[in-house]
């Protein structure tokens, strides 16, 4: 048995002996395309940034090494700066060029060492400089190199930002690096393109109907469309290739931007107002209101002092108290008052909203980097927009429909007073006939009052009598009947306190004492009680 254990501990020991320090060389050969380095390299944290490169390769301290586990490294914010190494190794009978990649935009600087002449050749590359001093005129950092044949060359870089820390690496060859990024190019252009066909469309739109959510919406596009350019470096690329300090500072101020816009759009577009039913819903209102101002008071302030961390930060927490309190609202306009703008606009945010929130964490390195990296804000964006631009048809739809039906309701309308019932009628004189079996006659008091009833007293059809009461004197013949009772109630309530309310309904006609005291508190304010008891008349009658 215990010859057993020996053999075991010594099989072990061997093992872990054998074990390399680091991993094994990167394999270049005749098929190259393209190779995630994440499981190739080895990174070292520096946390006071002071380490150099001849530190490292003189050996002169026990510096500690770690094997990356991870397919994209990250380590989110950090003010350390990490060194990275690996090794590729050229297995073809000749010299070989590749293509060694950082696919991440937002990095202050970076250090590459290349081993040259029993030396090391330094490339330095980042946002902090200006575009045109890049090695590889692209987005991301691009580092062109040649390797010898049967040779391999460790490689160390040195990352250092303000921003999060990630390091997603490849070696490409280039012809395969050039097909990959033309494809991407061919659908980065074709979203941008989107965009600005959407803003100029919905411009015109503007133009014509004259509605502010379009240009809360118009300017939605533009500055999402920009912040998306600062976000994957294009806009460093092409708009603004010298300003290192904008670059920078264009993001967090994008954000604000588009965190104003888009809440003040979805204020208008949904009328968020008139779902205004308790405090709660009116503190929520103007609260969503007051960080979409607040947003983009603390982005402009951000450029007066030149701090990105400040800019991210307030951007951060500004959107997601809007993300926040906007769906509470939005899950009320939904819930609550089954909103059909509400709809639209939830819809037009959910998937936008998924691929923003899985940004955020990446950057918060809470997981690794996605597959479709900010491609995924993209498609999201395209939707988002698409969503939003048919809910405005939409409502364009809606307000068309609206209106026809409102022109059938006119033309049906003018359709009855071209039929008058009162050619002939002396409207004058029947109107104060009408006044007179009122005030004198007090022909109200009868409970059972029907209207063909009056209409014989006053020697005219039904037909005739509802046409008076409806357009000539704007009321219906309940409303009139129930506006003279209520009139002579008040008088008996006030010159006859000792009579019972009841009593008083049932003199002026009224058969139901539920109805009279809803009527009158409908036609004064006051309950009957509450009337008598304030000893006042509310400023209502008939006519």
């Amino acid at each position: 048995m215990n010859g057993f254990i020996k053999i075991l501990f010594a099989a072990i020991v061997s093992l872990v002996v054998v074990t390399p320090a680091f991993p094994g060389p990167v394999i270049l050969d005749e098929n190259l395309q393209k190779i995630s380095l994440g499981l190739h390299l080895e990174y070292m944290e520096d946390p006071g940034g002071k380490i150099s490169i001849q530190d490292i390769t003189a050996g002169r301290r026990g510096y500690r090494w770690t094997r990356s586990d991870d397919k994209y490294p990250g380590f989110g914010y950090t003010d350390s700066a990490y060194w990275v190494r690996l090794t590729p190794e050229n297995r073809t009978k000749a010299a070989m060029e590749y293509y060694l990649e950082v696919a991440y935009p937002f990095l202050d600087s970076i250090r590459l060492y290349v081993p040259e002449h029993n030396a090391f050749r330094m490339i330095e590359a980042g946002f902090n400089r200006p575009f045109r001093e890049r090695p590889y005129k692209h987005y991301n950092f691009v580092f062109p190199l040649t390797i010898q044949a049967r040779a391999s060359d460790t490689v160390y870089l040195r990352f250092q930002t303000r921003s999060s820390m990630h390091m997603p690496l490849y070696i490409w060859s280039p012809a395969a690096f050039r097909d990959y990024n033309y494809l991407v190019s061919i659908f980065l252009w074709m979203f941008y393109g989107i965009m600005m066909i959407m803003a100029v469309y919905n411009f015109f739109i503007f133009l014509s109907i004259r509605d502010r959510a379009y240009v809360f919406y118009i300017l939605y596009i533009i500055s999402f469309g920009l912040f998306l350019m600062s976000l994957q470096g294009i806009a460093y690329q092409y708009l603004w290739p010298n300003a290192t300090w904008w670059a920078w500072m264009s993001i967090p101020f994008f954000v604000g931007i588009v965190n104003f816009s888009i809440v003040r759009f979805a204020m208008r577009y949904i009328n968020v107002w008139q779902y205004i039913k308790t405090t709660f819903d009116r503190s929520m209102v103007l609260l969503l209101g007051f960080m979409a101002y607040s947003g983009i008071a603390l982005s402009v302030l951000s450029l007066f002092w030149h701090n990105f961390a400040f800019g991210a930060a307030a951007s951060a927490i500004i959107t997601c108290f809007n993300v926040t309190v906007g769906s509470v609202l939005v899950v009320m306009g939904i819930a609550r008052y089954r909103s059909r703008e509400t709809w639209f606009f939830a819809a037009g945010f959910l998937i936008c909203m998924i691929f923003c929130i899985m940004y955020a964490f990446m950057e918060l390195n809470i997981i690794t980097q996605l597959p479709l990296d900010t491609i995924g804000l993209h498609i999201g964006g395209v939707i988002n927009v698409s969503l939003l631009s048919f809910a405005l048809a939409d409502k364009i739809n809606v307000m068309r429909r609206d209106l026809l039906d409102l022109n059938r309701h006119l033309e049906k309308k003018l359709k009855r007073c071209n039929k008058s019932h009162l050619k002939g009628v002396d409207v004058d004189e029947k109107v104060s006939m009408l006044k007179n079996l009122m005030e004198v006659d007090k022909i109200y008091r009868d409970e059972e009052l029907p209207m063909k009833i009056l209409a014989y007293e006053m020697s005219m059809t039904v037909h005739q009598l509802s046409e008076l009461l409806n357009n000539k004197l704007n009321t219906s013949f309940n409303n009139f009947i129930n506006g003279y009772r209520v009139e002579e109630a008040k008088e008996l309530l006030l010159n006859n306190p000792e009579r019972s309310v009841s009593s008083i309904a049932s003199d002026v006609g009224f058969g139901s004492i539920t109805n009279f005291f809803r009527i009158f508190k409908k036609l004064t304010g006051f309950t009957p009680k509450e009337f008598r008891a304030r000893g006042m008349t509310a400023d209502v009658g008939p006519i």
